[in-house]
């Protein structure tokens, strides 16, 4: 584990942290719908989609951190995994199961009410299927295709769940030579998604590329000592802004990689200034603790927003790009922008103060006592 005054008792560096729950926001306001085309098609706001690299480049970092050292048999991968699912997957499940409901209201609707969706049937996207897919975190795999079904942002926990298994395999099996299995990784990644007939697999590939590139800064970070300037990190901060605003051209989309990379890299290793202490604010503390929770459950707030200024505002619709959309006034779309925005964080804190910290808690308490004996 790196040995540096940033990293707290819990693992974590506060300003990684709050650069996640910054992205996760981002996030946000990419899934919001199209009420209104001026707000819709700000690229930054478009290109949000892009922060879940930047998450698993972090993800990399932060495991490779903690745990590169610390598994060195079959009971600490196992341990490993189990923390992990602990982690992601009760959040997952609440989440799935609420989305279920929903389609059984809106076959309700449907067969009883004569009220149809523009856009979706009931239990055809997300069929038995894709739950089971769901269920099994295999969605985002390759070997189904529900990507976009039920819940569709936790395709990323479905890829990033199986690619901590491929980081405890390499660690506990081939720890001499880890760092040329990661640039190994990286390297195969990043080749087969460029090929149009393993496209099915890329968003596993994504993550893989991601992860492996955050496991190599860790690396390179624990070789180097010194300390970079105070403002070194609004380097690749402005680079992430012009990326995000003029994206997209595919060629630069490795980019990204490379920008959340020097992100890391920067934060990690340079003097205490501005940048960090305003990352270090409680606001931005705070939103860094509960975005595992705005990205699952921000999906669910939108869809509902959706139907709301839909079906009780009863707003015009327009069909664009083949999607029928209820569209808003410019005041009207700033005022739902920040309900959404509202709603989605204490709908958040709910989350995280009720399910994903207890059972973090319970996951670790079960790992480290019951699963030590």
């Amino acid at each position: 584990m790196l040995n540096n005054p940033l990293l707290l008792k819990t693992g974590k560096y506060e300003e990684l942290e709050s650069i996640r729950g910054i992205a996760a926001l981002l996030v946000v306001f990419e899934h919001i719908p199209n009420w209104n085309s001026s707000f819709f098609n700000i690229s930054i706001f478009r290109n949000g989609y892009l922060m879940v690299e930047l998450f698993f480049v972090l993800s990399g970092f932060v495991i490779y951190n903690a745990y590169a050292n610390s598994i060195k048999t079959s009971k600490d991968l196992l341990r490993f995994q189990f923390l992990r699912f602990g982690r992601l997957y009760p959040v997952h499940l609440m989440l799935l199961l609420i989305f279920l409901g929903v389609e059984y209201l809106k076959y309700i609707l449907s067969t009883q009410y004569g009220i149809n969706s523009p856009n979706s049937t009931p239990f055809v996207i997300n069929n038995a299927s894709a739950f089971t897919a769901h269920l099994l975190l295999a969605q985002a795999l390759g070997i189904t295709d529900h990507v976009g079904s039920f819940n569709s942002p936790s395709w990323s926990i479905s890829t990033e769940f199986y690619t901590y298994l491929l980081f405890a395999f390499i660690i506990l099996n081939l720890y001499k030579w880890r760092v040329a299995a990661f640039v190994v990784v990286l390297l195969v990644s990043y080749i087969f998604i460029q090929i149009p007939e393993l496209s099915r697999f890329s968003y596993v590939l994504t993550c893989l590329l991601g992860f492996s590139s955050g496991c190599l800064i860790s690396v390179l970070i624990s070789k180097q000592k010194f300390q970079l300037p105070s403002f070194t990190p609004l380097i690749p901060i402005i680079a992430l802004l012009i990326f995000l605003s003029r994206y997209p051209v595919f060629q630069l989309y490795p980019l990204i990689f490379i920008i959340s990379g020097a992100l890391i890299f920067t934060l990690v290793r340079s003097k205490d200034g501005f940048v960090k202490k305003s990352l270090r604010l409680g606001i931005f503390k705070q939103l860094g603790e509960i975005s595992y929770s705005i990205y699952m459950s921000h999906f669910l707030i939108l869809w509902i927003a959706n139907q709301f200024i839909r079906l009780v505002l009863k707003r015009p619709e327009a069909v664009i790009n083949g999607e029928s959309f209820p569209q808003l006034a410019v005041t009207e779309t700033i005022m739902a922008y920040i309900i959404v925005i509202i709603v989605t964080l204490l709908t958040s804190m709910f989350i995280y103060k009720f399910i994903e910290k207890p059972f973090r808690v319970r996951s670790r308490d079960f790992a480290f006592h019951k699963m030590s004996k």
